[in-house]
């Protein structure tokens, strides 16, 4: 069973992962998904 205590912590660890990111990177990420060339 998940602790509540370690999902906070693992939520707050995702946010801020995702927050850190540059947004150009994510973008070309994103597309790269797509399946759009990158820049």
């Amino acid at each position: 069973m998940l602790s509540i205590q370690r999902l906070v912590k693992m939520l707050f660890l995702i946010m801020l992962i995702i927050s850190e990111y540059p947004r150009r990177y994510f973008r070309s990420e994103a597309a790269r998904i797509c399946g759009a060339d990158g820049p």
